[in-house]
């Protein structure tokens, strides 16, 4: 299913779940439309969580209680599996609703090229060394050179783990973590 090319899979900034797709089930996912890029060839700001998308485009306010909830421990809590279920609920409305608006304003084709260039590289899919996997970390370059040196290390020995577990490094320890931290270091 992942890899059936006539299928499309409706995701919202998708590169974390697709990299899950490639380590749980070996599958690279193809025909991917992303809501968060569409949207933000509508016009709107380029990242824009779900919630805020299902706010300004169906009116419906989501949950976001159990977005860092520990999604491993299994079995998944009802609360987990209410939240799952809401949060990709709206998702094909969405892309219904942003299809067309992005047809109307005759930006469609350009979308469909730069989300398949985006969804469908295999560097995706490429593991980082250890030694450049603070480069993942968002904003890293506005770092002072002390906090990414710690970054640096941070980032190295969260790779390793994540790699020796066959688990996405952000189930170690989110990113905006590691960022946090580094500041909190060097100061």
């Amino acid at each position: 299913l992942l890899e059936n090319c006539d299928v499309c899979k409706i995701l919202h900034s998708p590169d974390q779940d697709l990299k899950l797709f490639k380590i749980f089930c070996d599958a690279e996912a193809k025909n991917i439309f992303d809501t968060q890029l569409a949207y933000a060839f509508t016009g709107a700001p380029k990242q824009v969580s779900l919630a805020k998308l299902c706010l300004e485009i169906m009116d419906v306010e989501i949950s976001k209680t159990q977005q860092v909830s520990d999604w491993t421990k299994r079995p998944l809590k009802e609360s987990q599996l209410i939240y799952a279920a809401e949060d990709v609920r709206y998702l094909i409305e969405i892309a219904d609703i942003l299809r067309q608006r992005l047809k109307d304003n005759q930006r469609y084709e350009w979308f469909v090229e730069e989300n398949h260039s985006i969804s469908e590289n295999p560097s995706l899919y490429e593991e980082a060394k250890a030694e450049t996997a603070y480069k993942k970390v968002k904003q890293f370059g506005r770092l002072p050179l002390r906090s990414l040196v710690y970054l640096q290390k941070m980032a190295a020995y969260r790779h390793d783990i994540a790699i020796s577990r066959n688990i996405t490094p952000n189930f170690i320890f989110h990113q905006s973590l590691l960022f946090k931290a580094a500041m909190y270091l060097s100061s």
